[in-house]
């Protein structure tokens, strides 16, 4: 009995938990809000779209992972709950925040001041060394993967999902689109990512915030994105705005 992910759904047990509705998707899940059956507590449920669960590689290479990365506790990045494989897939079980996410405040707000800017980087940096440590490298980083919680935090979701999910850093598919601006050179070239491909996808956003736009957008079209990257010089944000202060810049 496969789990119906194509639309919406009403009070769908999964182990301990409920799930009711979508709130949310991407390349490698979709997103459901739910709650814990027997404490009531509200959490998201995350679950890996079958086409990526059914993968031969997938089973073999996912729980482990997963439940590694369900180690991180920081204030700075969401908190995993548990991990339940069901309906020939698996779901995630995570913190449920009823804030937005940068992606919408970018949307809104185009530009960011440099003050607020730097105070959301200073912190996203902090739970990014901190899974750094642990061996843990994100890969997908992007203004959707920060999510602000009520109080304005922000936290970093779907730690390591595209390296676990093995699913290629370059595609054309629909929902992967948006994350071509924030490919670092080595993902744009197929090569090993490590810890220097989050602090480039971070500087980017970081230029994103400050300036209102990316820095490589390529027209638009993903080989044009890809080209930029790889060819073109970083631009300086001093042609941008002149409230950025020189080291920021």
């Amino acid at each position: 009995s496969r789990f119906n992910s194509k639309r919406p759904i009403s009070d769908r047990q999964i182990g301990k938990y409920v799930a009711t509705d979508i709130i949310g998707s991407g390349a490698f899940s979709i997103v459901y809000r739910g709650y814990h059956s027997e404490l009531n507590m509200p959490v998201a449920i995350k679950m890996m779209k079958h086409d990526i669960a059914l993968h031969p590689d997938f089973q073999n290479s996912f729980l482990n992972e997963a439940r590694t990365i369900a180690k991180l506790s920081h204030e700075n990045i969401v908190t995993i709950y548990d991990i339940e494989e069901r309906f020939k897939t698996v779901f995630i079980v995570q913190e449920y925040l009823e804030g937005s996410s940068l992606r919408d405040m970018l949307n809104v707000m185009k530009r960011i001041s440099p003050k607020t800017t730097i105070r959301y980087l200073m912190q996203i940096l902090s739970g990014l060394q901190y899974a750094h440590e642990r061996r843990i490298v994100h890969q997908d980083i992007k203004p959707g993967n920060i999510l602000l919680a009520k109080d304005g935090a922000p936290r970093l979701t779907d730690f390591g999902l595209a390296h676990i999910a093995r699913y290629p850093p370059i595609t054309t598919r629909g929902e992967m689109i948006g994350t071509f601006q924030y490919l670092s050179p080595e993902g744009c070239n197929r090569q090993p990512l490590d810890e220097r491909a989050d602090i480039w996808s971070l500087g980017v956003i970081l230029f994103e915030m400050l300036v209102g736009e990316r820095p490589f957008e390529g027209e638009g079209y993903p080989g044009a994105i890809v080209s930029a990257i790889l060819n073109q010089p970083a631009p300086s944000l001093a042609g941008f705005r002149d409230d950025v202060p020189p080291p920021l810049n």
